[in-house]
């Protein structure tokens, strides 16, 4: 879940910049048995350097099941150097795919 937090404020950022996790958390209320949900994600604050996005997570009756939240940090050029070597140049790429298949 907290996953495409982090892949909204990726796609957020400039080319020159990455972004990494600082802190995330997950607060689950109720199981979940059977049935769909939805996820419902949010920018709370978006700053220069550190950024905090929620998703609130319901089931088909609209009752809150869980609520996701993270602080990410972005990275400008020079803090990011040799990033990409470390995760390849594919993981933003794969990230935005990965988000695009479970939002569409």
């Amino acid at each position: 879940m907290k996953v495409f937090l982090v892949f909204a404020h990726i796609a957020s950022i400039g080319q020159d910049q990455t972004a990494t996790a600082i802190d995330s958390s997950i607060t689950c209320m109720r199981p979940v048995l059977s049935g769909r949900l939805r996820a419902t994600a949010r920018t709370v604050k978006q700053g220069r350097t550190l950024s905090f996005y929620e998703c609130d997570i319901a089931d088909e009756s609209g009752r809150l099941m869980a609520r996701v939240s993270a602080t990410t940090m972005t990275l400008d050029e020079d803090r990011s150097r040799g990033r990409g070597e470390l995760y390849g140049a594919d993981t933003v790429k794969a990230g935005e795919e990965a988000l695009a298949l479970d939002v569409g």
